[in-house]
């Protein structure tokens, strides 16, 4: 598990116990949507992977997108204890580090 953005989003529906019809309720996306994203049939929207992390602030978002690193910023704290966590109050803030990830894996491609 973890190996796709599929499997990672599986894994947030499990480790916080939403119902499926909960979980998609929560992220405005129909269960067609969500079983597209668990088979890799397709992928989220950008808009879908911010609504995840606004709504789960809980979880990395290197983590969701990348599979790099902790999933949960509890667990990442207990390593880096003088690390501040990101405040994902604002959807811009979300943004910006998303396109920074995004910028890292370009950036990666073209090393290569």
């Amino acid at each position: 598990m973890d190996n796709t953005l599929g499997d990672r989003i599986e894994k947030i529906k499990k480790d916080t116990r939403y119902k499926i019809d909960d979980f998609v309720s929560i992220l405005g996306v129909s269960k067609q949507a969500y079983n597209g994203w668990i088979n890799n049939t397709y992928y989220p929207s950008s808009d879908i992977l911010i609504k995840i992390l606004e709504h789960f602030p809980q979880y990395r978002a290197e983590w969701l997108l990348l599979g790099k690193g902790e999933m949960k910023k509890n667990s990442y704290l207990s390593d880096n204890i003088n690390e501040p966590l990101p405040i994902y109050s604002n959807r811009n803030i979300i943004r910006g580090e998303i396109k920074d990830i995004l910028k890292k894996m370009v950036d990666n491609i073209d090393d290569l």
